[in-house]
């Protein structure tokens, strides 16, 4: 494949900021208590709002959330905590006291840390409570591994640049919390605490399992680690571990105890293990779902193949056999969830797809199973719904708000956590006990009050709980301004940061920072512009904005992770389309076209238009054009919008000009993100062929405002150990982290006065 580079130029006009973290300053009492909201949008996403309480003491101020966003849910049935963690901090919630916290020595926004644009790495808590294991960011692909000890409160860095995986978990604890695995450049290690503090723990290298990723490894209830490579599925004893580490040369981690027929790819296939049950779930790509038997004691393995428009999510296997399984689809344009269970039929098993009446038909987030492993709980976008498996039948739901975890810590008791609560349910009893997002706030006979809904609810201000009350919103002071400062918040504009929070003395003027400006994980990806004295006469132009260009060549395998995250912060991209791909995928062509995204044309064949091979006249590209126009619209009913590029972005005076008269111009490309270089090619491996943290390293630091990036949407039959449509989410968190706008190809080119490269002036 090759690749021509046209520069382009855009001049910008306006400042704007994609991330936007404001402040709303709510109230101030006399005795210098403040509280205040933050206000957290990134791309277009929802808006979230955290409600937080300040003092101001011995020229010290201090402050902490009072609400509580779930964007990570863990339940620990040692210690009763319900563990909640978000991008401004980790807290405690015991649900036998009623009482949050926050443990101390971990990253906070109170304390400083930066707030987290890019999705967070789940925390990892031990079996039996004592340790946290907590990812703490250094780049944006590479993280240190954080032990924490939950009696002492000590924390320590035990493991340096493992993976960042956002969204996924930290690591893996073996259930006598004795061991944990994690992942590090794509493979995996194991980590002895014990050995680790009786200064034991071998050399990281002496420590490897296998080149495999965390979410494919499983601890057994009997302590036992399984896992695949290949084609070989593995189990080995933690105890085991030592020995074989010293004997490296001659014994490899892990006995076989299983194999299948085709060879595991872990950046691509799911495996799920139940030791009791013996049971054994493989996802093929995504979209093969087979599920076979250690002891052969099934006669029919059942085997669901998904449409093209679909791919797994996740699943959890019952000590019967029995579970369920959750699948993403597209449905016009929108990625949407179903929920399969795997029932027992006889000796055998089979995929069952949850009747969606069961949930009123609506929007599904999450599932969840009771502690008895009797039913499940699916929580929606307006509310959650109980399920008894054996019956199949609905025995209770919760409806009016969008719930996004369920959490069951007794028999008939769960914690239905929301968008705008985290709620008590016992026996159709819904009791708020926390905030999830802030609202209407001030103060009332030094107490703190907030207004959602029309209800008042009293918030402490030590523990975070809340109570319904009658005062009235009218009743409720919030004024900013006391007799001797007032709470503010001002424009900063730092990177992905807006405003910054202060105090300010009324009559000297003095200015006490609250938030501040933001401290920095590392450095961000972002132009230095120096100012000169023409600055104050002139303002500088330059607008932070970029495009993201798709290109569907052949395969689809990035569709889904490319637009799960371009729709979850809401973000403007560009695909192109070729002929080919519409052949080999037309519910995934038709599917893009109801995105709303700008869908450019890609020719009907993916050839060098520049190969001597071809006579390039008017006629060949006008009808390489039409005909791919003409299968898009057969299939979509929809048209192209008037862009192009030709396959492998080659470009002559003479491609340009023809594709001009058949009304398309011609798009290039600042940025190839090099995503498609094939590890077989010897010519190109040894200069450009990247992993994805050096991949996405590489785009950051080309970044400037008009950059146009150009990925891949598929595989395309080329050979690659990870391919960086999987990684797109961290990317676009970093842009967007960096204080980048997203634009559509067509804003782009319209700032420019012709398409070889010329700049508008």
């Amino acid at each position: 494949m090759c690749r021509i580079l046209v520069l382009l130029f855009v001049i910008f006009s306006s400042s704007l900021i994609y991330c936007d973290l404001r402040f709303e300053p709510c109230a101030i009492n006399d005795d210098n208590s403040f509280i205040f909201n933050s206000i957290e949008k990134i791309g277009e996403s929802k808006q979230k709002q955290t409600l937080f309480y300040g003092e101001y003491k011995s020229d010290l101020i201090n402050f902490k959330a009072l609400s509580y966003y779930p964007d990570v849910v863990k339940y620990n049935n040692i210690s009763k905590n319900i563990y909640i963690q978000n991008r401004m901090g980790l807290y405690f919630y015991n649900t036998l006291t009623g009482v949050i916290s926050q443990p101390a020595g971990l990253p906070s926004f109170s304390r400083g840390d930066e707030y987290s644009v890019t999705p967070l790495s789940q925390i990892s808590v031990s079996p039996d409570s004592l340790y946290l294991l907590i990812k703490d960011p250094v780049s944006p692909t590479r993280t240190n591994i954080i032990l924490y000890n939950c009696v002492s409160g000590k924390s320590e860095t035990i493991v340096k640049d493992a993976d960042r995986a956002p969204g996924e978990e930290c690591a893996l604890w073996s259930n006598d919390s004795q061991y944990f695995i994690y992942q590090k450049n794509n493979n995996i290690y194991y980590f002895g605490v014990k050995d680790y503090f009786e200064k034991k723990i071998l050399s990281e290298d002496l420590r490897y399992i296998g080149n495999i990723r965390l979410k494919n490894c499983s601890w057994s209830d009997t302590n036992m680690l399984y896992w695949i490579e290949k084609k070989l599925i593995y189990k080995t004893d933690p105890n085991e571990f030592y020995y074989r580490s010293i004997y490296k040369s001659y014994l490899r981690q892990g006995r076989v105890v299983g194999k299948i027929y085709f060879d595991f790819d872990p950046a691509f296939d799911t495996f799920i293990i139940n030791e009791n049950s013996a049971k054994v779930m493989i996802v093929k790509d995504g979209i093969s779902i087979l599920y076979y038997s250690l002891t052969d004691d099934i006669t029919k393995n059942p085997y669901l193949q998904l449409n093209d428009n679909m791919r797994f999510d996740k699943a959890v296997l019952k000590n019967n056999g029995e579970g369920a399984l959750s699948i993403r689809y597209l449905d016009n344009g929108v990625v949407k969830t179903d929920i399969i269970l795997i029932k027992k039929n006889g000796n055998d098993f089979d995929f069952v797809k949850l009747d969606k009446t069961l949930v009123d038909n609506d929007l599904i987030n999450d599932f969840v199973f009771d502690k008895k492993m009797t039913g499940i709980l699916v929580t929606c976008v307006n509310g959650a719904y109980f399920i008894d498996i054996a019956s199949y039948k609905r025995v209770w739901d919760f409806k009016g708000e969008n719930i996004k975890y369920g959490v069951n810590t007794g028999e008939n008791l769960w914690y239905l956590l929301g968008d705008n609560f985290m709620y008590r349910h016992l026996e159709n009893e819904n009791l708020p006990v926390l905030l999830s997002s802030s609202g209407d706030a001030g103060f009332w006979n030094n107490e703190i009050y907030v207004t959602k809904q029309g209800i008042s609810y009293r918030v402490s201000k030590n523990n975070g709980s809340i109570s319904k009350t009658e005062v009235l919103p009218s009743n409720i002071n919030k004024s900013t301004k006391s007799n001797y400062y007032r709470i503010l918040s001002r424009e900063i504009k730092k990177g992905f940061y807006k405003e910054a929070l202060y105090l300010k003395e009324l009559y000297s003027g003095k200015q006490i920072e609250i938030t501040g400006e933001p401290k920095l994980k590392y450095t961000l990806f972002q132009p230095e512009l120096k100012e000169s004295i023409d600055f104050y006469n002139n303002p500088r132009p330059e607008r932070y904005e970029t495009a993201l260009v798709f290109d569907c060549i052949k395969t689809a395998e990035g569709v889904f992770p490319i637009l799960t995250a371009l729709q979850k912060y809401g973000i403007k991209a560009n695909f192109f389309i070729n002929g080919q791909f519409i052949d080999v995928n037309p519910k995934i062509t038709r599917e893009i076209s109801l995105t709303g995204y700008e869908i450019g044309n890609m020719f009907e064949f993916y050839v060098n238009l520049t190969d001597n091979k071809f006579v390039i006249d008017k006629n060949f590209i006008r009808q390489g054009l039409s005909s791919n126009e003409e299968k898009y619209f057969n299939l979509t009913k929809g048209n192209f919008s008037p862009y192009w590029h030709a396959p492998m972005y080659a470009y002559s005076e003479s491609i340009i000009r023809y594709g001009l008269e058949s009304g398309y111009k011609f798009v290039s490309y600042n940025i190839d993100s090099l995503d498609w270089i094939d590890k077989k090619d010897k010519q190109l491996y040894s200069k450009y062929y990247m992993n994805n943290k050096d991949l996405i390293n590489r785009v950051l630091s080309k970044l400037t405002p008009g950059a146009v990036i150009v990925f891949n949407a598929g595989k395309n039959d080329t050979e690659r150990d990870e391919w960086l449509f999987n990684d797109v989410e961290t990317l676009i968190c970093e842009i967007i982290r960096s204080g980048y706008q997203f634009a559509d190809m067509s804003d782009i080119l319209s700032k420019y006065r012709d398409v070889t490269g010329s700049a508008d002036k």
